[in-house]
């Protein structure tokens, strides 16, 4: 049974303090997340909006033999894209992202 009185117990997306909610406040993903917007031209790729802008993973990474996820900026530049949090939410909504093992 989970304790859920300890913040970093778990990684579910749903809980308020977890690995991968950290890296989003990285500097390594900051800075990332910077050059994906300008070079989408800092819009939605798909709506065009200039609004709540999100960059989304097309596929995630997974290291079976360390058994965990790539870090959110160890993706190639071609793996991810500028959304609206609108778009960004439908999208994974409609579609499952790929998971690739490595």
């Amino acid at each position: 049974m989970t304790d859920f009185g300890k913040l970093n117990i778990t990684k579910h997306k749903y809980c308020l303090h977890n690995p991968y909610s950290d890296s989003l406040r990285d500097v390594r993903w900051l800075i990332k997340r910077k050059e994906i917007i300008e070079r989408d031209g800092e819009k939605c790729v798909i709506c065009k909006s200039t609004e709540k802008l999100q960059v989304h993973h097309r596929q995630y990474y997974f290291y079976s033999r360390l058994n965990q996820y790539a870090k959110p900026w160890d993706y190639p530049e071609d793996v991810l894209i500028t959304l609206c949090e609108r778009c960004h939410k439908e999208g994974h909504k409609l579609y499952t992202i790929p998971v690739i093992n490595i």
